[in-house]
């Protein structure tokens, strides 16, 4: 992962069209509704919009572009064939697949914090002040599932997890895009990938299987559930189960991706 000048000019106008689209939802509810008049409604515009409850657009265009800023440098390495320059200066084919993936991990979880301390400080400075409750109604009545009913604590995890789910959610496409040979596939594996592990999880009802396939328990922690009913497992857990399953998928797709290689190398 290269965090070049067309990345950071990228990330920028994300977070642009991101923060106007979002404040131009905020400016369209209701005055009377739960988000235009509460005492919580900057902190439950900031958890609902990540989510379908505001704007099915937010939800799906971090899906688009997040995966194209950070993931895309190695399939494009392969299609130029930059990456057996890099194979070789690094020493082995793992070693770089390594390389690439922590890189994008650690690039990714950063700009996905920053994204969401910026919505913060949007939110509070544009939309609604943001006043974070010990006991906060909100996150019992409306979101109920959560990782704490004190306000303080369900923002710190919220934020912090939902930037490494990011990370692992991108990680996980880059994982997939190594078996794709066209570069120009990578463009929208982002979107056919969420959608589909947040779909066919949707579809399958409720059940712990579907949880731990389910997409939203990462990249947006409870703010989406199945079927209406909260899972039996805390939050904690089960984002902690979700993850293990993404990332061993993740790394089952690299292992076996470097034994093919290794494969074709011996049998030429």
């Amino acid at each position: 992962m290269k965090l070049t000048r067309y990345n950071l000019y990228a990330v920028g106008i994300f977070y642009f069209i991101y923060g106007v689209w979002a404040y131009i939802v905020f400016m369209g509810e209701p005055p009377a509704s739960a988000v235009g008049n509460s005492l919580e409604a900057g902190i439950s515009f900031f958890y609902n919009i990540q989510g379908t409850y505001e704007s099915v657009f937010l939800m799906l265009l971090p899906m688009i572009c997040v995966p194209l800023f950070f993931g895309n440098n190695l399939s494009q390495n392969r299609y130029t064939g930059f990456n057996k320059f890099l194979i070789t200066r690094l020493g082995s084919l793992k070693r770089y697949i390594q390389n690439i993936f922590i890189k994008t991990f650690v690039v990714t979880f950063t700009a996905v914090l920053v994204w969401q301390c910026l919505l913060l400080l949007e939110i509070n400075f544009l939309m609604s002040p943001i006043r974070v409750l010990r006991s906060s109604r909100f996150l019992k009545n409306s979101l109920g599932y959560v990782f704490s009913q004190n306000g303080y604590v369900n923002l710190f995890w919220f934020v912090l997890l939902t930037s490494i789910g990011w990370a692992i959610f991108i990680c996980l496409v880059l994982a997939i895009s190594l078996f794709i040979k066209n570069p120009y596939v990578f463009w929208g594996l982002g979107i056919i990938v969420g959608l589909l592990l947040f779909l066919i999880p949707a579809l399958l009802g409720g059940s712990l299987i579907s949880y731990l396939f389910f997409l939203p328990i990462l990249i947006m922690p409870g703010n989406q559930i199945i079927g209406g009913s909260i899972p039996s497992l805390s939050l904690y857990v089960q984002y902690m189960l979700t993850g293990i399953v993404y990332v061993s998928v993740t790394y089952g797709l690299i292992a076996l991706f470097i034994k093919g290689k290794f494969y074709e190398e011996n049998h030429q």
